[in-house]
């Protein structure tokens, strides 16, 4: 005979595996819109576990740097061997600061990718401690801001190609923005107006 005992048993073990179950789906959603959302923002993420040794990549971020998730170990020499050569010393200060628990500045760096192309990230990192203040872990993103790099070089070509197109005219230009502060005075200004080159 089933006594209202061993009842009472059995709802507390279905309660507790649906509230298991319902705690599984719900950490699986979760994670589902965060990959979703990491995709969409073209952001990857990074943990470094100090105690362990463990550096874990996000699958976004596999995708930025431009390899296979399951044939890629993350370390520091194989990230390093990801970076173009020109950012590779500053990015290897950063990493081993960082692995060594201490904050470091933001930067951007590149990436060449196997079809050709080069993809500009801008990293970030923050130090987790534990309440005695020891580090514990290392967590950060990589933000994929070639767009961004791009139209700040553009912007800068035509800055310049303006430039020199206000210098070589041979009339003497002169910008005030709405202010009255100068904004803007090409070479032949200065020489009509003798106006020392200190000034």
């Amino acid at each position: 005979a089933i006594t209202r005992a061993t009842q009472a048993s059995f709802s507390v073990v279905i309660a507790s595996w649906k509230f298991n179950e319902y705690l599984w789906r719900a950490t699986a959603d979760r994670e589902s819109q965060l990959r979703e959302a990491q995709d969409v923002a073209r952001l990857g993420s990074w943990e470094y576990d100090l105690e362990t040794g463990r550096l874990t990549w996000s699958d976004e971020l596999y995708r930025l740097f431009g390899v296979d998730a399951t044939t890629f170990t993350p370390t520091l020499q194989s990230i390093l061997a990801l970076v173009h050569p020109a950012d590779r010393d500053l990015l290897e200060r950063q990493m081993v600061s960082s692995f060594a628990g201490v904050e470091v500045e933001e930067s951007d760096f590149r990436v060449p990718l196997p079809d050709g192309t080069v993809r500009w990230l801008h990293r970030r990192g923050k130090v987790t401690c534990s309440p005695d203040g020891r580090p514990l872990a290392v967590s950060g993103t990589a933000t994929d801001v070639t767009e961004r790099k791009r139209v700040e070089a553009e912007l800068e070509r035509t800055l310049s190609l303006l430039s020199a197109t206000i210098d070589s005219t041979a009339d003497a230009l002169l910008v005030v923005d709405l202010e009255g502060r100068i904004s803007l005075f090409n070479q032949r200004f200065t020489e009509m107006w003798r106006i020392p080159q200190h000034v």
